[in-house]
């Protein structure tokens, strides 16, 4: 099935960058700490963040800048299989629990989206964790960010790594 391309709105991303940085901190510099101390695997090189759907590339960049010893490969697709432990997190606009839109804000970005293509828009993040759930993932924190949105991190069911 062939998509639109979607641009994000101009500037989100440098108005969120540092909040996606502080909600990642906890996540990342265990990343770091692990590695450091001798319990990653060094056969496989330094650990690896992937991030999906990188666009401008503002937010790697600026990850690279804060945690120099975390190898990050930005991406347009998920190109990687992550290893049992590794999280991944999850950054935007959800519905509300019950199906409602947080602020007018999200109801036109979730018509935006839907009126470029009946499967895009926002979703509710008990639905999220379902399908996240039917990967092999549970969902570890859900931490709200500013102008209403979220973070959230799942976990893949495994033994490599420890909750930050």
């Amino acid at each position: 099935m062939s998509y639109p391309s979607i641009n994000s709105v101009a500037g989100s991303a440098s108005r969120n960058r540092d909040a996606i940085l502080d909600a990642l901190a906890p996540f990342l510099e265990q990343v770091v700490s692990s590695s450091k101390g001798g319990t990653s695997n060094k056969e496989e090189g330094p650990e690896r963040v992937l991030e999906i759907s990188s666009g401008s590339g503002e937010h790697v960049v600026a990850m690279s800048r804060r945690w120099p010893d975390v190898e990050l490969w930005p991406s347009e697709r998920n190109e990687e299989q992550l290893q049992p432990g590794g999280w991944v997190a999850v950054y935007g606009a959800f519905m509300q629990d019950d199906g409602t839109f947080a602020s007018e804000g999200d109801a036109k970005f979730h018509e935006r989206f839907t009126s470029l293509h009946p499967d895009f828009g926002l979703r509710k993040v008990p639905d999220v964790e379902a399908v996240a759930r039917c990967y092999g993932f549970v969902m570890e924190q859900r931490i709200p960010m500013p102008a209403g949105n979220w973070m959230l991190v799942f976990r893949l069911r495994g033994t490599k790594g420890k909750q930050p």
